[in-house]
Protein backbone atom coordinates (compact mmCIF):
# COMPACT_ATOMS: atom_id res chain seq x y z
CA UNK A 1 0.00 0.00 0.00
CA UNK A 2 1.20 3.62 -0.97
CA UNK A 3 0.46 6.89 0.67
CA UNK A 4 -0.20 9.73 -1.75
CA UNK A 5 3.06 11.82 -2.27
CA UNK A 6 1.83 14.60 -0.23
CA UNK A 7 1.22 12.65 2.67
CA UNK A 8 4.70 11.20 2.14
CA UNK A 9 6.89 14.65 2.45
CA UNK A 10 4.21 15.03 5.56
CA UNK A 11 5.10 12.05 6.96
CA UNK A 12 8.63 12.41 6.71
CA UNK A 13 8.68 16.11 7.97
CA UNK A 14 6.63 14.99 10.77
CA UNK A 15 8.57 11.99 12.26
CA UNK A 16 11.39 13.98 12.25
CA UNK A 17 9.85 16.97 14.45
CA UNK A 18 8.73 14.20 16.80
CA UNK A 19 11.96 12.38 17.10
CA UNK A 20 13.68 15.51 17.83
CA UNK A 21 10.48 16.58 20.45
CA UNK A 22 11.59 13.31 21.83
CA UNK A 23 15.25 12.93 22.31
CA UNK A 24 15.00 16.20 23.83
CA UNK A 25 11.95 15.87 25.91
CA UNK A 26 10.70 19.31 25.07
CA UNK A 27 7.09 20.25 23.78
CA UNK A 28 6.64 21.21 20.53
CA UNK A 29 4.69 24.13 20.77
CA UNK A 30 5.70 26.73 22.68
CA UNK A 31 2.87 29.82 22.47
CA UNK A 32 0.28 29.95 24.14
CA UNK A 33 -0.57 30.20 28.58
CA UNK A 34 2.44 28.33 30.35
CA UNK A 35 1.95 26.39 33.12
CA UNK A 36 -0.44 28.67 35.02
CA UNK A 37 -3.06 29.86 33.53
CA UNK A 38 -4.68 33.40 34.36
CA UNK A 39 -5.38 32.61 37.68
CA UNK A 40 -2.80 30.57 39.37
CA UNK A 41 -3.56 27.61 41.65
CA UNK A 42 -2.85 28.20 45.63
CA UNK A 43 -2.96 24.52 46.42
CA UNK A 44 -1.57 22.30 43.12
CA UNK A 45 1.95 22.40 42.79
CA UNK A 46 3.44 22.06 39.17
CA UNK A 47 7.01 21.38 40.46
CA UNK A 48 8.71 17.83 39.76
CA UNK A 49 12.23 15.99 40.50
CA UNK A 50 14.39 14.05 37.68
CA UNK A 51 12.52 14.43 34.80
CA UNK A 52 9.13 13.26 36.92
CA UNK A 53 6.06 14.61 35.51
CA UNK A 54 5.49 18.33 35.87
CA UNK A 55 9.20 18.94 36.51
CA UNK A 56 11.16 21.42 33.53
CA UNK A 57 10.73 20.87 30.04
CA UNK A 58 7.19 19.15 30.29
CA UNK A 59 5.17 20.85 28.06
CA UNK A 60 1.87 22.48 29.77
CA UNK A 61 0.24 25.15 27.68
CA UNK A 62 -2.72 26.42 25.80
CA UNK A 63 -1.61 26.08 22.10
CA UNK A 64 -2.95 27.64 18.88
CA UNK A 65 -3.78 24.79 16.19
CA UNK A 66 -1.49 26.66 13.90
CA UNK A 67 1.44 25.66 16.11
CA UNK A 68 0.58 21.98 16.27
CA UNK A 69 3.14 19.70 14.14
CA UNK A 70 1.05 17.19 11.95
CA UNK A 71 -1.98 18.04 9.95
CA UNK A 72 -3.20 14.81 11.17
CA UNK A 73 -4.03 16.78 14.76
CA UNK A 74 -5.14 20.05 12.75
CA UNK A 75 -7.55 17.61 11.09
CA UNK A 76 -8.56 16.26 14.28
CA UNK A 77 -9.42 19.48 15.84
CA UNK A 78 -11.35 20.43 12.99
CA UNK A 79 -13.39 17.44 12.57
CA UNK A 80 -14.36 17.81 16.68
CA UNK A 81 -14.61 21.39 16.73
CA UNK A 82 -18.55 21.70 16.24
CA UNK A 83 -18.96 18.58 20.00
CA UNK A 84 -19.07 20.20 22.97
CA UNK A 85 -16.67 17.46 24.79
CA UNK A 86 -13.47 16.97 25.10
CA UNK A 87 -10.93 14.43 23.14
CA UNK A 88 -7.21 13.56 23.13
CA UNK A 89 -4.63 13.06 20.74
CA UNK A 90 -0.82 11.72 21.30
CA UNK A 91 1.48 12.50 19.35
CA UNK A 92 4.87 11.79 20.73
CA UNK A 93 5.84 13.04 23.64
CA UNK A 94 2.99 15.65 23.99
CA UNK A 95 -0.41 14.87 24.53
CA UNK A 96 -2.97 17.32 23.60
CA UNK A 97 -6.29 17.78 24.77
CA UNK A 98 -9.42 19.44 23.04
CA UNK A 99 -12.20 20.68 24.72
CA UNK A 100 -15.08 21.90 22.73
CA UNK A 101 -18.08 24.30 23.63
CA UNK A 102 -19.98 23.34 20.55
CA UNK A 103 -22.51 25.86 18.34
CA UNK A 104 -22.37 29.22 19.58
CA UNK A 105 -24.70 31.85 18.33
CA UNK A 106 -21.60 34.57 17.78
CA UNK A 107 -17.90 35.10 18.39
CA UNK A 108 -18.31 36.56 21.17
CA UNK A 109 -19.37 33.37 23.07
CA UNK A 110 -15.74 31.67 24.18
CA UNK A 111 -13.69 29.56 26.26
CA UNK A 112 -11.25 30.89 29.00
CA UNK A 113 -8.66 28.65 30.21
CA UNK A 114 -8.11 29.45 34.05
CA UNK A 115 -6.08 26.71 35.75
CA UNK A 116 -3.58 24.84 33.60
CA UNK A 117 -1.66 22.77 36.69
CA UNK A 118 0.71 19.50 36.76
CA UNK A 119 0.89 17.73 39.73
CA UNK A 120 3.70 15.13 40.71
CA UNK A 121 1.71 12.47 40.88
CA UNK A 122 1.18 12.96 36.90
CA UNK A 123 -2.59 14.65 37.19
CA UNK A 124 -3.56 17.46 35.44
CA UNK A 125 -5.88 20.20 36.27
CA UNK A 126 -8.08 22.04 33.96
CA UNK A 127 -10.05 24.46 34.89
CA UNK A 128 -12.08 26.24 31.79
CA UNK A 129 -14.45 29.44 32.17
CA UNK A 130 -17.62 29.32 29.52
CA UNK A 131 -17.78 33.27 28.70
CA UNK A 132 -20.13 35.11 27.24
CA UNK A 133 -21.11 39.11 25.70
CA UNK A 134 -22.31 41.22 28.37
CA UNK A 135 -26.09 42.11 28.12
CA UNK A 136 -25.53 45.58 26.43
CA UNK A 137 -22.87 43.90 24.33
CA UNK A 138 -23.92 44.36 20.20
CA UNK A 139 -22.99 41.37 18.50
CA UNK A 140 -23.12 40.09 15.08
CA UNK A 141 -25.38 37.01 14.63
CA UNK A 142 -22.30 33.93 13.37
CA UNK A 143 -22.10 30.98 14.23
CA UNK A 144 -18.85 29.70 15.74
CA UNK A 145 -17.09 26.50 17.24
CA UNK A 146 -15.17 27.69 20.31
CA UNK A 147 -12.35 25.32 21.58
CA UNK A 148 -9.75 25.27 23.64
CA UNK A 149 -6.21 23.34 22.95
CA UNK A 150 -4.04 22.60 25.70
CA UNK A 151 -0.70 20.62 25.43
CA UNK A 152 -0.18 18.59 28.06
CA UNK A 153 3.16 15.71 28.82
CA UNK A 154 2.22 12.00 27.40
CA UNK A 155 3.08 10.77 31.00
CA UNK A 156 0.22 12.27 32.38
CA UNK A 157 -1.41 9.70 34.24
CA UNK A 158 -5.35 11.67 34.37
CA UNK A 159 -6.79 14.78 33.69
CA UNK A 160 -9.47 17.00 36.31
CA UNK A 161 -11.65 18.59 34.08
CA UNK A 162 -14.00 21.78 35.79
CA UNK A 163 -16.08 23.89 33.88
CA UNK A 164 -17.42 26.91 35.62
CA UNK A 165 -19.10 30.36 34.02
CA UNK A 166 -23.01 30.77 32.72
CA UNK A 167 -24.07 27.95 30.42
CA UNK A 168 -21.61 25.52 31.39
CA UNK A 169 -22.39 22.09 31.44
CA UNK A 170 -21.39 19.29 34.18
CA UNK A 171 -17.67 18.93 34.85
CA UNK A 172 -16.49 15.76 33.46
CA UNK A 173 -14.49 15.32 36.50
CA UNK A 174 -11.36 12.91 36.58
CA UNK A 175 -10.94 11.07 33.43
CA UNK A 176 -8.38 9.31 31.62
CA UNK A 177 -7.63 9.21 27.92
CA UNK A 178 -9.37 5.94 26.30
CA UNK A 179 -5.50 4.68 24.74
CA UNK A 180 -2.63 4.88 26.24
CA UNK A 181 0.28 3.41 25.02
CA UNK A 182 3.48 2.11 27.10
CA UNK A 183 5.71 0.32 24.56
CA UNK A 184 6.62 1.21 21.73
CA UNK A 185 8.59 4.38 23.67
CA UNK A 186 8.51 7.31 21.29
CA UNK A 187 12.25 7.16 19.70
CA UNK A 188 12.33 3.60 20.05
CA UNK A 189 14.02 1.14 17.51
CA UNK A 190 12.32 -1.66 16.23
CA UNK A 191 13.77 -4.72 14.88
CA UNK A 192 11.31 -6.38 12.46
CA UNK A 193 8.18 -6.07 14.63
CA UNK A 194 6.11 -4.08 16.80
CA UNK A 195 5.99 -5.15 20.30
CA UNK A 196 3.43 -3.38 21.53
CA UNK A 197 1.66 -2.60 24.60
CA UNK A 198 -0.84 -0.57 26.91
CA UNK A 199 -4.43 -0.74 27.41
CA UNK A 200 -7.49 0.83 25.36
CA UNK A 201 -11.16 1.93 26.12
CA UNK A 202 -12.85 1.02 22.87
CA UNK A 203 -16.27 0.91 21.18
CA UNK A 204 -17.04 -3.08 20.65
CA UNK A 205 -13.10 -3.43 21.54
CA UNK A 206 -11.73 -2.49 18.22
CA UNK A 207 -8.68 -0.84 17.96
CA UNK A 208 -6.85 0.31 14.95
CA UNK A 209 -2.61 -0.10 14.41
CA UNK A 210 -0.68 1.34 11.31
CA UNK A 211 3.01 1.56 10.85
CA UNK A 212 4.51 3.62 7.86
CA UNK A 213 7.81 5.00 6.75
CA UNK A 214 7.10 7.93 5.01
CA UNK A 215 7.01 6.03 1.40
CA UNK A 216 4.45 2.82 2.32
CA UNK A 217 2.14 1.49 4.82
CA UNK A 218 4.41 -1.39 6.53
CA UNK A 219 1.38 -2.39 9.08
CA UNK A 220 -2.09 -1.69 9.55
CA UNK A 221 -4.26 -4.54 11.68
CA UNK A 222 -6.81 -4.68 13.68
CA UNK A 223 -6.74 -5.49 17.66
CA UNK A 224 -10.03 -6.93 19.31
CA UNK A 225 -10.61 -7.56 22.92
CA UNK A 226 -13.49 -5.93 25.39
CA UNK A 227 -15.38 -3.26 24.72
CA UNK A 228 -15.74 -0.04 26.63
CA UNK A 229 -16.08 0.90 29.20
CA UNK A 230 -13.83 -2.10 30.44
CA UNK A 231 -10.40 -1.56 30.06
CA UNK A 232 -9.25 -4.26 27.30
CA UNK A 233 -5.16 -4.80 27.24
CA UNK A 234 -2.88 -4.25 24.15
CA UNK A 235 -0.47 -6.25 24.30
CA UNK A 236 0.57 -7.68 20.73
CA UNK A 237 3.79 -8.39 18.67
CA UNK A 238 3.36 -7.52 15.06
CA UNK A 239 5.37 -8.46 11.83
CA UNK A 240 5.75 -4.95 9.73
CA UNK A 241 7.01 -5.26 5.86
CA UNK A 242 10.64 -4.36 5.16
CA UNK A 243 10.98 -0.59 5.18
CA UNK A 244 12.57 1.82 3.11
CA UNK A 245 13.50 4.83 5.35
CA UNK A 246 15.36 4.76 8.80
CA UNK A 247 12.38 6.11 10.46
CA UNK A 248 8.64 6.06 10.59
CA UNK A 249 5.31 6.69 12.66
CA UNK A 250 3.44 4.40 14.48
CA UNK A 251 -0.10 5.25 14.97
CA UNK A 252 -3.16 3.43 17.12
CA UNK A 253 -6.14 4.78 17.42
CA UNK A 254 -10.30 3.82 16.77
CA UNK A 255 -12.30 4.68 14.00
CA UNK A 256 -15.48 6.65 15.00
CA UNK A 257 -18.94 5.04 14.95
CA UNK A 258 -20.41 8.61 14.11
CA UNK A 259 -18.23 9.72 11.14
CA UNK A 260 -15.16 7.21 10.98
CA UNK A 261 -12.64 9.53 11.64
CA UNK A 262 -9.66 8.71 13.46
CA UNK A 263 -10.00 8.89 17.56
CA UNK A 264 -8.19 8.45 20.52
CA UNK A 265 -4.90 8.94 18.47
CA UNK A 266 -1.56 7.76 19.36
CA UNK A 267 1.36 8.89 17.00
CA UNK A 268 4.64 7.40 18.10
CA UNK A 269 7.69 7.79 16.22
CA UNK A 270 9.79 5.25 15.84
CA UNK A 271 13.47 4.22 14.18
CA UNK A 272 14.12 1.02 12.48
CA UNK A 273 17.01 -1.39 13.05
CA UNK A 274 19.26 -3.07 10.65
Amino acid sequence: MRPNWTRRASLLGLVAAALLAAACAFPLPTGGVPREASEPSDARSEEGEGGAPGSEGTPLAEVSVDEVPAQDIRDWVEVNRPYGHFHFFTFGAVRYLLVGRGESPDAAHGLEVKELTLDPDGTVHVRLRWTSPGSEAVTLPAVSYPVVLLATPASAKAYDIAYEGEGAPPSPGLVEPNIVVTRPAPGETLAGRVELQGRARAFEGTVQVSLEDGHHVLLQTTLQGVGAPEWMDLDASLEYDPPTNDSGMLSVYVLSARDGSKQDVVMIPVRFGR
